[in-house]
């Protein structure tokens, strides 16, 4: 749930976000300048006529907003007929979610490559990261083996809370939990299953690939992610 929040975050505020910006803190009034900014940078006919249009409603609002006054002393923008002034509040709203909608659409396509790069640092760094926890893991299992049980590395299905990084131990994990772990069918965790049972265990990962027939990238994911 973290993780699709931040990731929410960095949609709506990396790279163009000044185009939301602007747009919601003008309640679209000033939302005509990252249109016309999108038009200038794609050269779209579309985007240009949304920049036409925003730029005719601000100055329809600033009429409008000096119309309710009455021009009359004393009284300021929006003391006019209570229904013109819903009336105007609602065109408000709509605008400004039709603005935010579209421009999220241009701000893809302006900064689409951006956002892209982002994403996949992102995407590196979790990776980097659960790979850190694994070491850290082993290492705490050579140090203290009876804390790493208690830990339950290697054994996500006891739900202990400590996070290896996505370790499987092989000689005590279920055959589904191997699958998971392992990424490999059914099938194959049971092979890795009744090759532990045939020898009372296994002392290294390497056990498990020379006792079961794997195929190579299973072999490497196994080294990446098994412990014995």
């Amino acid at each position: 749930m973290t993780s699709q929040r931040h990731e929410g975050a960095r949609r709506w505020f990396g790279p163009g976000s000044w185009y939301l910006a602007v747009t919601f803190l003008s309640v679209g009034i000033f939302a005509a300048i990252p249109f016309w900014h999108a038009a200038n940078r794609l050269g779209d006919r579309s985007a240009r006529l949304w920049a036409l249009a925003f730029s005719g409603w601000a100055v329809a609002f600033v009429v409008a907003t000096n119309l309710l006054s009455d021009d009359q002393p004393g009284k300021s923008p929006g003391d006019g007929p209570e229904w013109l002034n819903n009336m105007l509040a609602i065109v408000v709203v709509v605008l400004l979610v039709v603005a935010c909608v579209r421009l999220q659409q241009l701000r893809r396509r302006v900064y689409g490559h951006e956002l892209a790069m982002r994403g996949a640092d992102a995407v590196m760094a979790q990776a980097l990261e659960r790979r850190r926890r694994r070491e850290e893991a082993r290492s705490l299992l050579a140090r203290d083996p009876a804390l790493a049980r208690e830990l339950g590395i290697g054994r996500p299905d006891l739900h202990r809370g400590y996070d290896d990084g996505g370790l499987i131990d092989v000689n005590t994990a279920p055959s589904d939990v191997i699958a998971a772990g392992l990424e490999v069918d059914a099938a194959t965790a049971d092979a890795i299953v009744a090759a532990r049972s045939l020898r009372g265990g296994f002392y290294s990962v390497d056990e498990v690939v020379v006792y079961t027939s794997l195929p190579p990238h299973v072999q490497e994911r196994l080294r990446e992610k098994g412990i014995a």
